[in-house]
């Protein structure tokens, strides 16, 4: 299967698609790479440092699964 499937991306003439433009919050297109970088770390600041939640859910308050078995929970 994998010789088929490389000689099929060889006939084809096939290449992986990429995109290489990214866009701002208000739309505009992002061409350069010091302006993606830097709308990659405002997107990542965003995501990943918020507030804590008002009602967080302690360790307690999580059920156990019943049975485990293997690495699957029943």
């Amino acid at each position: 299967m994998k010789t088929l499937y490389s000689l099929t991306k060889v006939l084809t003439n096939e290449r992986p698609r990429q995109s290489a433009a990214a866009k701002d919050k208000n739309g505009n297109i992002l061409n350069d790479k010091e302006s993606k970088t830097k709308k990659w770390y405002e997107h990542f600041n965003e995501a990943l440092n918020r507030e804590n939640p008002s009602n967080p859910v302690s360790i307690a308050e999580i059920e156990a699964p019943d049975e485990i078995e293997g690495n699957r929970y029943i």
